[in-house]
């Protein structure tokens, strides 16, 4: 039986740190809903297959230092 609450990916990128510890913050308030924080250079094959895992996403990106 298929869950009724939605599921959320949270997935991130991070220069310094501070975006993956947000990312853990943001994962905490959605609970259950949400997805173990994973980091965007650590998915194995396509992102856009393991973003198709989800009802929702939350990305986080870093700002400093990209160019």
């Amino acid at each position: 039986m298929a869950s009724s609450q939605p599921s959320i990916g949270v997935f991130f990128g991070t220069s310094t740190g501070n975006t993956e510890e947000a990312a853990y913050l943001i994962s905490a308030v959605f609970g259950e809903a949400a997805s173990e924080p994973v980091e965007i250079d650590g998915v194995q094959g396509s992102v856009a297959a393991e973003f198709a895992k989800f009802d929702s996403l939350v990305v986080g990106t870093p700002t400093w230092n990209t160019g």
